[in-house]
């Protein structure tokens, strides 16, 4: 509404502002006193409260801590709509209105029970993980020692950016004055709750990350807001910024296959295939079950030898053995510990441009390859190629830098569905054409020119053989395909032994490797065989 004011409206030289208005801050406010005659009276916050009273209200809900709080606010505010509109600052700049929203913020916070965002977020009856905007109150230090206030037009609360955010302060893209919409923020000081106004209070401190910060329009209703979530580009992620409070609405462009990773005792961690997992696991089930049979042998023997076995208490037989295998188990357990694994998938997304893009060459944004964790529930038809994905809770990762950089993603996500949510949603094509998201296209090895160093790429060819690499942790499979003239191609795809395990299909069978890595283009007239790089994202159609 304020914004469509102004602009219908001639908004007027700021100069003819008072100067009082024009140079009010925040800190200032607090202090403030209106001229009230030309005898050079005064009018502030203490007078504010007698008249107060004298209208009627009661004396411990306008104590002196709230008249000054809220007379800091309302100051303020009315400054700087005097300062937007210069052509009505009359409307907003005087005694008589700031007492007329003091009395207004009396009738809805004692007479209507009425409660502020922060208010409810400082009393621990609202959630900060919840979609706010607030204003910037004041700014204080540099660096790492920035210190910020921000308020939501009714209370205030001391905050802690990170060093993003530290930054777009020291270089001016934040200032004091500025509204900034806010998600998935965290508090400290305020577990049990704490009086907006108390001495407790001041130990409360807003957990500011730039990946929950963005900047609000400056006519934004400060608060709660109804819509439930900020949807933020992939472009806007910082890398640096922690855990990306808003909704991250993107396409699939590709989903990669399911793969284990195992956390080992001196600290490492393994990929694996869904095939080779399966084989490893089996592996391991039956050593420990032949440990076990062990075990138990080795005890039965040396109850023959020493001539325990025969005949007795059945009962007491079978419970010996109980305990035996309990026993037993737990020296197994000793030895050979339960494996730590977790399953993962992964897909590449780009934005889904709900809006046009301002700029016909941003269409070109960032791709970024989301990790998610422990999928259980996630059905495969809700992450399929082509589809629209609604993200919540996720983290800039740093896990699996070569997977971005072969699918030509500048950014890693990763999204546990215990602390955030992948949510399906309906697809405009229109959108679809305006985005990155193209469908797969599958290349014969003689098709390899076609492709840029390092890029993603889908290739089909005839098996020509499999065999071990140098040093016996890679193998190589070499593919072949014919070309038009009718001349041979070959390309060689290389892949590790511990992610696939043995792969061997038989000569001439065609075969399929998705999501490989093209390591060496193809030159004309160079008769060197192409190389491909099939690592953790990769899978073979055999």
């Amino acid at each position: 509404r304020l914004k469509s004011i102004a602009g219908l409206l001639d908004v007027g030289d700021v100069q003819s502002v008072p100067l009082d208005a024009r140079t009010m801050t925040a800190d200032k406010a607090a202090g403030y006193c209106f001229s009230a005659d030309m005898d050079g009276a005064t009018w502030g916050a203490d007078d504010a409260r007698l008249a107060l009273l004298a209208r009627g209200c009661v004396p411990d809900a306008v104590d002196a801590a709230w008249v000054q709080n809220h007379f800091r606010w309302v100051v303020w505010s009315s400054a700087s709509l005097a300062r937007r509109l210069p052509a009505r600052w009359h409307e907003f700049w005087s005694a008589e209105r700031v007492l007329g929203l003091l009395r207004h913020r009396y009738e809805r916070e004692y007479e209507l029970g009425e409660r502020s965002a922060l208010r409810r977020v400082l009393e621990a009856d609202a959630a900060p993980q919840r979609l706010i905007v607030l204003c910037v109150a004041s700014i204080a230090g540099s660096g790492a020692d920035t210190r910020v206030e921000v308020t939501d037009g009714w209370y205030s609360i001391q905050a802690q950016v990170d060093a993003v955010l530290a930054q777009a302060i020291g270089r001016g893209r934040l200032r004091a004055g500025d509204k900034i919409a806010c998600a998935g923020l965290s508090a400290r000081g305020i577990a049990d709750g704490v009086e907006p106004l108390s001495a407790e209070s001041r130990g409360a401190t807003l957990l500011l990350s730039a990946n929950c910060v963005r900047r609000a329009c400056w006519d934004a209703k400060l608060g709660f807001q109804r819509r439930r979530a900020m949807v933020m580009a992939l472009s806007a992620v910082h890398r640096q910024g922690g855990v990306v409070g808003a909704t991250l609405d993107v396409l699939v462009m590709r989903r990669y296959p399911r793969r284990f990773m195992e956390y080992t005792a001196d600290g490492q961690r393994i990929v694996r295939s869904e095939k080779e997992e399966e084989r490893v696991a089996l592996a391991f089930a039956e050593a420990r079950a032949a440990r076990m049979q062990e075990l138990l042998e080795e005890r039965q023997a040396r109850r023959d030898t020493a001539g325990t076995s025969g005949a007795g208490d059945r009962t007491a037989e079978s419970t010996c053995n109980d305990d035996e295998a309990a026993a037993v188990l737990e020296v197994v357990e000793q030895e050979q510990p339960q494996r730590q694994v977790h399953p993962l998938l992964r897909m590449l997304v780009c934005d889904y441009p709900a809006r046009p893009y301002r700029d016909p060459g941003a269409s070109e944004g960032t791709l970024a390859v989301v990790t998610v964790w422990r999928p259980g529930p996630i059905e495969p038809a809700d992450l399929a190629e082509g589809s629209r994905v609604l993200i919540a809770g996720a983290a800039v990762s740093t896990y699996c830098r070569s997977a971005p950089a072969a699918a030509g993603a500048s950014l890693s996500l990763s999204v546990r569905p215990a602390a955030g949510s992948l949510r399906p949603a309906a697809v405009d094509m229109q959108v679809v054409a305006r985005s990155r998201y193209r469908q797969r296209t599958t290349l014969r090895i003689d098709e390899l020119q076609r492709a840029a160093a390092c890029q993603e790429v889908d290739v089909v060819g005839e098996t020509e053989s499999c065999c071990a690499g140098a040093g016996g942790q890679m193998s190589v499979l070499r593919l072949r395909s014919t070309d038009r003239g009718g001349a041979v191609c070959f390309a060689d795809v290389e892949f590790p032994r511990s992610l696939f395990g043995s792969i061997s299909p038989a000569a001439g069978a065609l075969v399929t490797v998705r999501n490989c890595q093209y390591t060496s283009p193809m030159h004309g007239g160079d008769t060197a065989v192409p190389r491909l790089f099939a690592g953790d994202v990769a899978d073979f159609v055999l």
